[in-house]
């Protein structure tokens, strides 16, 4: 049977019902044969389906053929009957209104999420179901996208639970403005959301409307959300997948777009369109964390060093340390793909410490051989969750013999903006056991100047992006250099990043900046050949016998 013909008959029943519920006094003669009670069982099936009209019509249908329902009701005057039918009827009214209001605010609370309001997994999933098979029939396209948020458990963490719900009700609606009516939005769960493209003339169309309705949504973020005095600017990741190009059922919908999203993520951010070749993704996203816990046990990880050069005595000052992951198999892997994996699985933290031995392991070596640079290293936001973080590193400094000074805890701006119960404290206890502290990537993110003023910053390390056109373009090579005499003003030493030219070296160095990283000046290298360049162009002040040292190295 059709599906409308069967929604047809479920809904007529309470009607249908109602001349068997009148049939006792029609037949028996008796107005005592038909109960009140008996006309109750159509009211409340129409009522339970939640629709306030039909089961209004069927209460007053009720009320009508109930007439006298008592022996004293057809003894009664016209007066005495009436006054007894309109409170009946009312009494019908009132039950069928109540029931079906009731059972409609129950579906919306099953069916909803009850913070943002936006449909939940459930009833979108029904959409979907309805989208599909219009599509089926039509031949035409159907996107679902799933976006995610970045770095929303920092929010958690360092805001709190009732700062993180207020941000995800305000993005709710904010994602709400930027869809078309017929576009179905849902929260899944956390910082999860699901959008609907249904209806599409073909896949190309699906695409082209995910990666529209994408450009809404970052020009929707564009302005900073404000929560508990702190500017946050959040990031989103978005995957999408089209049926039926990528998959044929709502299932392999699903997991492809999810597939696309976590790639979006590993990547930085942005919008994905679904490849073939991503669809083992989140399983391989499972297995590429296990194999990363091992790959720390088992000497696959190593430490490449990147100089950072004081460009006016041109020698190098310092190393970063950059953690590269050899795989058995697959060789060297990116960073961008193994790192966002460690710090979603709680890896992080043994690869974090594992890069501090590290590099204090090779630290002891290089003093033995008279070098001593100073050391950046990147600490993730995640891993200053730990209340103990900054004990525990500062005692495996001194364990080496080593000087905290010389290390450059470098933290990202969405560690430091996010104004944070936890994370300050483990900050504050770095800086008293005696680590420099760096603002890394200035400009990547929304920093508030005020707020910059009043950090415990030592370092700021300019983003890369700030030399673009420098020094061609006019523009900027002004902005870089008015971020340049600002870290200045507040008496902190700079590292411009991403340098790659002797011109943007040049242009550094004559707005007052000293201290410059990047491929132009050299690029990150294994242990060995930087042991090289330190012996090579290490800074004077920063051997302890320079003879000694070239003497023990042959």
């Amino acid at each position: 049977m059709p599906a409308r013909a069967r929604t047809a008959i479920v809904a007529a029943t309470p009607f249908l019902l109602l001349p068997l519920c009148w049939l006792p006094t029609w037949s028996v003669g008796g107005a005592a044969n038909a109960p009140p009670l008996l006309f109750f069982a159509p009211i409340l099936l129409a009522a339970v389906r939640g629709r306030l009209l039909p089961a209004l019509a069927v209460a007053l249908l009720s009320t009508i053929l109930a007439g006298p329902l008592t022996p004293h009701d057809v003894d009664a005057g016209i007066a005495q009957r009436t006054s007894d039918w309109l409170v009946r009827g009312l009494f019908f009214v009132a039950a069928a209104a109540g029931v079906s209001l009731a059972v409609r605010r129950l579906r919306r609370q099953a069916l909803h999420d009850a913070l943002t309001g936006l449909p939940n997994r459930a009833l979108f999933g029904e959409h979907l179901a309805a989208a599909l098979a219009r599509a089926r029939r039509s031949g035409r396209s159907v996107a679902l996208a799933y976006l995610d948020l970045d770095d929303f458990k920092l929010v958690n963490d360092n805001l709190g639970h009732a700062a993180g719900d207020r941000l995800l009700t305000e993005l709710a609606e904010r994602l709400r403005a930027t869809l078309r009516e017929t576009d179905i939005l849902a929260r899944q769960g956390g910082d999860e959301f699901l959008i609907l493209l249904a209806d599409q003339d073909d896949a190309d169309a699906a695409r082209t409307a995910a990666q529209k309705a994408f450009n809404r949504i970052r020009d929707a973020l564009d302005e900073p959300f404000l929560l508990d005095g702190a500017e946050l600017a959040i990031g989103i990741s978005m995957g999408v997948s089209v049926f039926p190009q990528d998959a044929g059922d709502e299932e392999t919908l699903h997991r492809h777009a999810d597939a696309s999203m976590y790639r979006a993520k590993a990547t930085g951010g942005g919008l994905v369109l679904f490849e073939p070749d991503e669809a083992p993704a989140p399983l391989a996203r499972l297995s590429l964390a296990a194999r990363l816990r091992r790959a720390v046990d088992d000497g696959e990880l190593e430490l490449h060093y990147q100089p950072i050069w004081d460009m006016r005595g041109n020698a190098i000052f310092g190393m970063e340390s950059l953690v590269r992951w050899r795989h058995p198999h697959r060789g060297l892997v990116p960073p961008d793909e193994f790192i966002p994996v460690a710090e979603q699985t709680g890896v992080i933290d043994a690869l974090g410490d594992w890069v501090l031995e590290e590099t204090c392991r090779q630290a002891r070596v290089w003093d033995d051989l008279g070098l001593m640079p100073g050391f950046g290293l990147n600490v993730s936001p995640y891993q200053l969750r730990r209340h103990d973080f900054a004990e525990s590193a500062v005692r495996r400094i001194h364990a080496y013999g080593l000087r905290p000074q010389r290390f450059v805890i470098e933290l990202t701006e969405s560690a430091w903006m996010l104004d944070a119960r936890r994370t300050l404290p483990v900050v504050d206890a770095l800086r008293a056991g005696g680590c420099v502290l760096a603002l890394d990537d200035l400009g990547a993110g929304y920093s508030s100047l005020a707020r910059l003023l009043h950090l415990p910053l030592d370092v700021v390390k300019v983003d890369r992006q700030f030399l673009a056109g420098v020094p061609e373009n006019p523009d900027a090579t002004a902005v870089l250099e008015a971020i340049v005499r600002l870290a200045v003003t507040i008496d902190c030493d700079v590292v411009v990043e991403g340098i790659e030219t002797a011109a943007q070296r040049d242009a550094v160095l004559a707005m007052g900046g000293r201290l410059g990283q990047g491929y132009g000046l050299g690029r990150p290298v294994p242990a060995g050949e930087a042991t090289a360049l330190l012996l090579e162009h290490l800074l004077p002040s920063r051997r302890r016998d320079t003879g000694q040292a070239v003497a023990q190295s042959n």
